[in-house]
């Protein structure tokens, strides 16, 4: 997936790239380019491996042409290596005339041992149609997460009023639990179980995640997951959590995408939690019959949870 969307994006910059060839850059006096902020903190891990982290470039003044930029990457002081640590998509950018902003973009390339955090830099090494402005250099520290994830771990897990929105009985409130595996046992520090969700007589398995730059708790739930193990008559059999791209009524007639997932993200409290579904507009619980899709038990399109005990 990461390395598809690489390809895609390196022939969007050739395409930039040979229509900058047909214009002038910009001759405006006074227009530079600099990083938005001279340090930026990421969480070593990603919620998602289908979105990458941004680091801002801004245009500062009035272009009246199209502006290009490269950059070059060192690792920091506590060495963060590419390719090793972290992919950067391209080191190339071409800035259209009106645009302001544009981001650099690269994905983590996480571990699952405490480390001390890790940094690298990153700087404009040249530009076409503009100065280098004052933050010509950003700091990209990686924070470690494992540390902090026992804890999130042990935090995360209690009883929570869960509020759906549904389709067929718009909002619904009932308790749901949220639980983990004992010491010892496969998936500890990692899998914990949300029963009662994402509807009632559900149960979902998840991952634990923390987004270290932030401090705050996350939970994976995947896709195509079985939620509910037994038949209910001769007809329908287990049923699936799904997520659709596009609101429909939650009947038959789209079965959802089996791919992806939703992320349960929480406060720094860890009081709280709302649904991300990924760029789907929402989930469903859904009902096969003999291997094939059948209807829709549950169609929702937000989910949240408030911490009861």
């Amino acid at each position: 997936m990461k390395l598809n969307k690489i390809a895609a994006l390196a022939l969007m910059a050739l395409a930039m790239t040979a229509c900058s060839d047909d214009n002038d850059y910009n001759t405006a006096s006074d227009v530079s380019v600099e990083f938005e902020a001279p340090v930026l903190k990421f969480s070593e891990d990603q919620a998602s491996n289908t979105s990458f982290y941004h680091i801002p470039v801004i245009v500062n003044g009035e272009a009246n042409g199209p502006i290009t930029l490269s950059v070059e990457v060192t690792p920091g002081e506590t060495a963060a290596v590419e390719n090793t640590h972290y992919v950067l998509t391209s080191k190339n950018l071409v800035i259209p005339e009106g645009v302001t902003e544009v981001n650099l973009e690269f994905y983590p390339i996480g571990d699952e041992e405490i480390n001390d955090d890790r940094t690298f830099n990153i700087a404009i090494s040249q530009a076409n149609g503009a100065i280098i402005g004052e933050n010509a250099v950003c700091e990209v520290i990686l924070v470690d997460n494992e540390g902090m994830i026992p804890r999130a771990y042990e935090a995360v897990q209690g009883t929570y009023l869960c509020t759906i929105n549904s389709y067929w009985d718009g909002e619904v409130s009932f308790e749901t639990e949220i639980s983990g595996v004992e010491e010892g046992e496969d998936g500890y520090l990692s899998t914990l179980i949300a029963t009662n969700m994402p509807a009632e007589g559900c149960e979902m398995v998840g991952k634990i995640l923390v987004d270290a730059a932030k401090g705050i708790p996350m939970i994976n739930f995947d896709f195509n997951q079985c939620v509910i193990k037994g038949n209910f008559n001769t007809q329908a059999g287990p049923m699936y959590l799904e997520g659709w791209p596009t609101y429909t009524n939650g009947s038959t007639g789209y079965y959802g995408t089996g791919k992806g997932s939703m992320i349960a993200v929480g406060t720094e409290d860890y009081s709280a939690f709302e649904f991300d579904f990924q760029g789907y507009a929402g989930v469903g619980v859904l009902l096969l019959s003999n291997g094939s899709p059948y209807s829709w038990f549950e169609s929702l399109t937000s989910i949240s949870l408030e911490r009861i005990n």
